[in-house]
């Protein structure tokens, strides 16, 4: 039976207002709901930490349908607190491993610190193969149990070591609060005293070519991340192989020219070697798309947490 033959047209009409209202009730109910819970969520990820005892915390980093858990030297002030509060480190470049890293790739980490990213590849790339190579002893055992206790050790091995110009040793400054800062690189003291660290403690490592690692890859590599505090000049230094044997690698690299002129390399000549390896720079933006970008805007910024290098077609 129609609804025009139980009520008057009045009362149609007000019935079928009292139906809008009420569904868009319901509607703002909902959206509430849903800001809500987004919030929940969001609060959930972060501040999820636990010390386990020997200097370590354990902390876990939520990506978007999955979660790693990671130990991260208590001591630590430049990385550790960022990932135990907010439960995330350097978002952009991890939204675009997930975005572009397929399961059969083949990666590299290069300056792995605790292995948040080789151990975030190697979660992505469930049959390839991930290397994350870290010089310090300490964080690279961090490193090394992060593999383990993500159950990652099928996919990925660590390596205690450097990446340079050569197959041979590099001498390294470690940093004591901020280990992820370990470098080429020798901080004034008065720097050190200055943000509360003792002087830093010279060590050597064994250091390899980034093309010594076709052999463990089979010769192929995908992804690359470098975040060497400096001494980026030398890593690409040893690369030629690569880029030669993989025109379709995609190279994640730090940006500091303060910390390349520091280490005794002249930023703007970097820039033309990577010209001249066929490299040219993107941008990675907060959601892990890309964007244009130069190597003269490059040069006219103090920092850029990752830059993307590929080989033109």
């Amino acid at each position: 039976m129609k609804l025009s033959k139980l009520f008057g047209e009045q009362e149609q009409a007000d019935a079928l207002l009292d139906i809008k209202n009420s569904i868009h009730s319901l509607s703002k109910q909902v959206s509430s709901l849903q800001q809500k819970l987004a919030r929940i969520e969001a609060m959930e990820h972060g501040g999820r930490a636990t010390y386990v005892g020997n200097g370590r915390v354990l902390s876990k980093a939520t990506f978007q349908d999955f979660s790693l858990s990671y130990l991260v030297p208590g001591s630590d002030r430049l990385i550790a607190p960022h990932l135990i509060t907010h439960g995330e480190h350097e978002p952009e470049i991890a939204d675009y491993f997930i975005t572009h890293v397929k399961k059969t790739d083949h990666c590299v980490d290069i300056g792995a610190n605790f292995g948040f990213f080789t151990a975030l590849m190697a979660r992505l790339a469930t049959e390839g193969h991930t290397i994350g190579i870290e010089p310090d002893p300490e964080t690279f055992a961090l490193m090394r149990d992060n593999i383990y206790i993500n159950f990652l050790e099928g996919r990925a091995e660590a390596i205690c070591g450097a990446i340079s110009n050569q197959d041979g040793s590099l001498t390294l400054h470690r940093r004591d609060t901020r280990p992820g800062n370990t470098s080429i690189i020798v901080e004034p003291t008065e720097k050190l005293e200055r943000m509360g660290e003792a002087p830093s403690v010279e060590f050597s490592v064994p250091s390899y070519r980034i093309d010594s690692l076709l052999d463990r890859m089979s010769g192929r590599i995908d992804h690359v991340k470098i975040d060497v505090e400096g001494a980026e000049p030398l890593a690409f230094a040893g690369i030629g192989e690569t880029l030669k044997a993989n025109p379709k690698i995609q190279i994640i690299m730090e940006w500091a020219p303060g910390q390349i002129r520091s280490a005794g390399f002249d930023a703007a000549q970097f820039t033309r070697d990577l010209e001249q390896l066929g490299l040219y720079p993107t941008g990675i933006a907060h959601d892990g798309n890309t964007w244009s970008l130069n190597y003269g805007y490059l040069l006219s910024i103090p920092y850029m947490s990752g830059v993307l290098l590929r080989l033109k077609d």
